[in-house]
């Protein structure tokens, strides 16, 4: 019986040894986390990265003018004749409008084709426009070259 119980004692003195080795891992594990740089607030500079900032206008690049038809019912044509240009981000590379410039035109087909003259008359048809354009422009511009798109003239017949 002398035996048993010490065998319990080592046992039970056994298993206090793990648990004060493993609470030691885990508290130099926590210090060494937060003292180098696991932990805490993110330096000022990595929060200036993590807040969305508004990018910074640069160039404007004028697309052209163009006259659509409508989508008026009747015998009746209507047309506009808009003007488009696209503003780029100041980081953006201006070259790349150039190139897609067939595509920002067939975009401006496509949307503005689908409206009636109801539809683009007055400020608010305008900023309709506006937004619709810059929404399938950015498609072609998915990395952000460009900002938004501008009309630089609108003319209803």
């Amino acid at each position: 019986m002398a035996d048993e119980e010490t065998e319990v004692a080592e046992e039970n003195g056994g298993s206090k040894k793990k648990f004060i080795i493993i609470g030691a891992v885990v508290v130099f594990g926590a210090v060494g986390y937060f003292m180098f740089g696991g932990g805490g607030a993110p330096p000022e500079d990595e929060m200036a990265v993590e807040e969305e900032t508004e990018p910074v206008e640069g160039e404007v690049i004028e697309i052209g003018k163009m006259t659509i038809v409508l989508a008026d019912e009747g015998e009746t044509l209507r047309y506009a004749r808009i003007g488009l240009a696209v503003v780029m981000s100041e980081l953006g590379d201006s070259g790349v409008v150039g190139t897609r410039v067939s595509l920002i035109q067939d975009a401006a087909i496509t949307v503005i084709s689908e409206l009636t003259s109801d539809d683009l008359r007055g400020a608010q048809g305008a900023t309709m426009a506006r937004e619709m354009l810059t929404e399938e422009v950015l498609k072609i511009f998915p990395d952000g070259d460009v900002i938004r798109v501008v009309l630089t003239e609108m003319i209803l017949q």
